[in-house]
């Protein structure tokens, strides 16, 4: 093989590269042009400027618990020798990794960014779509690192149809899984197509230390690239490329499922992560926060947070969204920039790269970067009924108004309850999945009557418990907490 120049242009070694926003001082040379592009051609070694440093370690994100979300670029354990043997039918072509040469490298990097991400739960993106083998020979090469039982995993078996699927590792030593995992297809809402869109996953998880539940779902919805015109789902020239209503729908169907509280622990704080396909201005993150998830990048980082690069052009396409209780235990969320800004070459692939490109590190392990999230879980919060009536009333008011308490949850159903007590306020909550509550006077005498969940209360029943237990003339505050 033959490669010029050789060696190749400096500064570009496996312990130094170039990134974007890195400079050149007093450049000179020839300006050439071709192929409609112009091109300079320095007439001595250009001197580079250091802007954009490797970061050494992830981003302080606090938190007793962390998340993480990866997206590793194809991690197959089949190795790709052109046939059509993987998938869960073994009658698709592999991706990843062409030789044993080729895994190892992959492998080594892949391992040392989620030994340096340290997180307690780690959303996968992009592992072959076997039964164990990929996942399995990934927790073992971390626990050959960092001690046996250090990390294990979600065991879902094979998840839709395609090559690829979504996957769940975790620290045994921090969280314990709750129940079984869950899994949105199309078979859960045709809405959702696993066509093109990748299965979601579901698993709740108890953090050790504090007793507490999260919910993390992984997501990858279908990529930009690649055409929907079957669908009726071309690219409109908005900005948004292929599939966008694909992703969107796709988006609809994750907030309508993870409103039914899918893997049925009863906690409402759902974390959702992955690789969505889309910019954060863009049709699917909209739904989502219009329902009220929180976006954690757009929170903490900003709107110069990134995860790729393509074309040039540096954009988010990995996400992490809090719903309304959890986002107030979310102490920080950031991409850890290893990926994106380093150039392809420092990758695992062998083709035409020279030695001196490859290390064992963290650096261009994916063509994505990995997000980190920072959570404090605390309790879901409860209120025991109090009541407090006047000793000194001697008088039986009037009835007067009637209160009205209304829950509308969107996306999935409306309900409405009425109930009528004697001199009462007004209490009006919408739930979207964000909720507030608002009285049109300030009791002073009351009681708190706390409704967790739209099933928890029936009308009939709350009015004979009221008539039972408190006196004429108690006032009755009535308000609603969905999460925290």
């Amino acid at each position: 093989r033959i490669q010029y120049p050789d060696p190749p242009f400096p500064p570009l070694d496996s312990g130094g590269t170039l990134r974007p926003g890195d400079t050149i001082n007093n450049l000179s040379g020839v300006l050439d042009f071709r192929s409609g592009e112009f091109t300079l051609l320095p007439a001595s070694p250009p001197v580079y400027q250091t802007e954009n440093p490797r970061p050494p370690d992830p981003p302080t994100v606090g938190g007793t618990l962390k998340v993480a979300s990866f997206n590793l670029a194809n991690y197959f354990t089949t190795l790709d020798t052109g046939a059509a043997i993987c998938g869960p039918s073994g009658d698709i072509n592999c991706r990843g990794a062409n030789t044993a040469s080729e895994f190892s490298r992959q492998r080594g990097k892949i391992i040392a960014a989620l030994v340096g991400l340290n997180a307690d739960i780690v959303g996968l993106i992009e592992i072959e779509n076997n039964a164990t083998a990929s996942i399995q020979d990934l927790v073992n090469g971390l626990n050959n690192v960092l001690g046996m039982g250090s990390y294990a995993f979600i065991d879902t078996g094979t998840i839709g149809t395609d090559a690829i699927k979504n996957a769940l590792i975790y620290k045994p030593a921090t969280v314990t899984p709750t129940g079984s995992f869950a899994v949105l297809d199309s078979s859960v809402d045709p809405l959702f197509n696993d066509i093109y869109n990748r299965p979601s996953l579901a698993q709740t998880f108890e953090e050790i230390s504090t007793g507490e539940h999260v919910t993390v779902v992984v997501n990858h919805f279908k990529s930009k690239g690649s055409s929907c015109d079957v669908l009726g789902d071309p690219d409109t020239g908005d900005g948004q490329d292929n599939c966008n209503l694909t992703r969107a729908n796709a988006a609809t169907a994750l907030a309508n499922w993870l409103a039914t509280d899918p893997t049925s622990n009863g906690d409402p704080d759902f974390l959702i992560v992955g690789d969505l396909n889309c910019y954060t201005m863009e049709d699917p993150i909209s739904t989502l926060i219009g329902v009220g998830y929180e976006d954690l990048i757009q929170s903490f980082v900003g709107p110069e947070g990134y995860s790729s690069v393509f074309d040039g052009e540096s954009g988010a396409l990995d996400h992490a969204l809090a719903s309304p209780g959890l986002f107030s235990q979310v102490e920080g969320a950031a991409e850890w920039h290893i990926n994106a800004d380093e150039p392809s070459v420092f990758d695992y692939n062998e083709e035409f790269n020279p030695p001196q490109f490859y290390s064992p590190d963290p650096y261009r392990s994916s063509d994505h970067d990995p997000i980190l999230i920072g959570l404090r879980l605390a309790p879901i919060p409860t209120e025991t009924p109090t009541a407090t009536a006047s000793d000194t009333s001697t008088s039986t008011p009037t009835p007067s108004d009637t209160p009205t308490l209304t829950s509308t949850f969107t996306p999935t159903e409306t309900s409405t309850s009425t109930v009528t007590a004697t001199n009462t306020a007004t209490s009006t909550e919408t739930h979207t999945p964000t909720s507030t509550s608002t009285l049109t006077e300030t009791p002073t005498n009351s009681i708190d009557y706390d409704i967790i969940d739209d099933d928890h209360i029936d009308a009939k029943d709350l009015l004979q418990w009221l008539k039972e237990d408190f006196p004429i003339g108690s006032i009755f505050d009535f308000a609603r907490v969905w999460g925290r």
